[in-house]
């Protein structure tokens, strides 16, 4: 298994991100602020429209320095989840590594974050939502709306994969939910 798989980290392409970007977060403009928390080589930000603030956040010093040189915004090295920020961000986006404890630990941090009505969107395993218990967990703070994605956009993945939109309001919806 090579390090990157073993360490739960699949680089998104930035064609996905792209699509993912256009299809959820179209809407964006130079009044939000989008963090990418985990962003590897940059991804995302590279799909996020130049006049729309963005910033990366990577723990790896050699993903910091291709993510700052790829995109050409501010990527700052440290964990998302302790990192202190002087922003508020309006999205939080990305593809974080598939250990639930860190996608439990960067939601916390998501929500502390976010303003009402700011969105997290995140290509996760969907084991994320395998039990009653874990998606009655997110719904106690957020509205949770969640659509499959090929596995096969990430070369020997074996995980089936959805992309999970985490909205802080006071709705708390689930869309593509049944039976929780």
């Amino acid at each position: 298994m090579s390090e990157i798989a073993r360490l739960g980290q699949y680089p998104t392409a930035v064609w996905v991100a792209e699509a993912l970007v256009a299809r959820h977060f179209g809407g964006l403009d130079g009044s939000d602020f989008v963090v990418e928390p985990a962003c590897g080589p940059g991804a995302f930000l590279c799909a996020i429209p130049r006049e729309v603030p963005a910033i990366g956040i990577d723990i790896d010093p050699k993903m910091v320095s291709i993510a700052r040189e790829v995109t050409g915004r501010e990527v700052y090295q440290g964990d998302f989840r302790t990192l202190e920020l002087h922003m508020e961000p309006t999205v939080i986006l990305g593809n974080p590594p598939f250990k639930m404890d860190l996608v439990d630990g960067f939601l916390d941090r998501a929500y502390r974050l976010l303003p009402e009505g700011g969105r997290c969107g995140l290509i996760l395993p969907s084991c994320a939502f395998q039990t009653a218990s874990r998606v009655a967990g997110y719904a106690e703070k957020w509205s949770l709306q969640q659509e499959m994605i090929p596995r096969n956009i990430f070369p020997k993945l074996s995980l089936p994969l959805v992309f999970a939109i985490f909205s802080k309001d006071r709705r708390r919806t689930l869309v593509g939910f049944a039976l929780y």
